[in-house]
């Protein structure tokens, strides 16, 4: 297994991400459209090839994880985008949820890293894809870590195991809208 950001993965980068995310996000992302192909093409165009590294396994993306900061995020859902794949209505209720959850600057101290986007192709997992990834992004410089995972993601207890603590947790707004009753926010100090 090799990892590598996706700015090394050229004009395929998008589709590979855009894959490994619908993948590993497909119980979320069905609640409102169980396609795919179709949210495939509505996040390709997403993703911050900068902030996104990738698990690569025969030359196939077969994880991918991103590491953000105050300044910037890992994802920049496109609204014309959405709207083309996922009709209008759909869109539109993305745009209102997806904005806060995935453009909205982070208020994170200086040095300090935002864990986003962690996701395994489902024929994979088990394999330890997402402790390589995390594990890469420590080297990157943050001198602490951050993330949030729902109530519900079993992801909960591989954080637990590499070192990530929680820190609090928050209501879901919507329970049974979203899937989930709470997330729960984890740090990792890396000093």
């Amino acid at each position: 297994m090799k990892i590598v950001p996706m700015t090394a993965l050229g004009a395929a980068g998008p589709a590979a991400v855009a894959r490994v995310f619908v993948d590993g996000y497909r119980k979320d992302l069905a609640a409102m459209r169980a396609d795919d192909d179709a949210w495939e093409q509505a996040l390709a165009s997403s993703f911050v090839p900068e902030l996104m590294w990738c698990a690569v396994i025969n030359n196939e993306v077969v994880g991918i994880a991103a590491l953000s900061d105050a300044t910037s995020r890992a994802m920049y859902p496109v609204f014309a985008d959405l709207r083309a794949h996922l009709g209008l209505g759909r869109a539109a209720m993305l745009w209102a949820v997806m904005r806060p959850l995935f453009v909205e600057r982070l208020p994170l101290p200086t040095g300090a890293g935002y864990v986003e986007s962690v996701a395994t192709l489902s024929s994979h997992r088990g394999q330890g894809i997402a402790s390589a990834l995390l594990t890469h992004l420590e080297t990157l410089g943050p001198t602490v870590m951050t993330l949030d995972v729902t109530d519900v993601n079993p992801a909960r207890s591989l954080y637990a195991k590499l070192g990530y603590r929680e820190t609090s947790r928050k209501k879901a707004a919507v329970p049974r809208l979203v899937g989930f009753n709470e997330h729960i926010y984890m740090r990792k100090n890396l000093l």
